[in-house]
């Protein structure tokens, strides 16, 4: 059985140098982010069967919106 191990989704910008900061923490298996045609972030889960949805702050970090249940693992997200 997989241990649920928190993870983050982190930020980064390159326009100056490398700056990242953590966006969202205490993720549980994030994977494969899609930017839908509403400007909200889509991620998936590769263990908990669910795709969250995010609303990018102007800071750089991620609002959570929604977790949609889904009945398999989601991955390499598209819209």
């Amino acid at each position: 059985m997989l241990k649920s191990v928190p993870s983050d989704i982190i930020y980064c910008d390159v326009s100056k140098g490398v700056a990242c900061k953590v966006a969202a923490d205490g993720i549980i298996y994030p994977n494969g982010i899609a930017k839908g045609p509403d400007n909200l972030l889509y991620q998936g889960s590769t263990l908990q069967g669910l795709v969250r949805v995010w609303e990018a702050k102007p800071d750089h970090t991620l609002k959570s919106i929604a977790e949609v249940p889904v009945s398999v693992s989601s991955d390499f997200l598209s819209i």
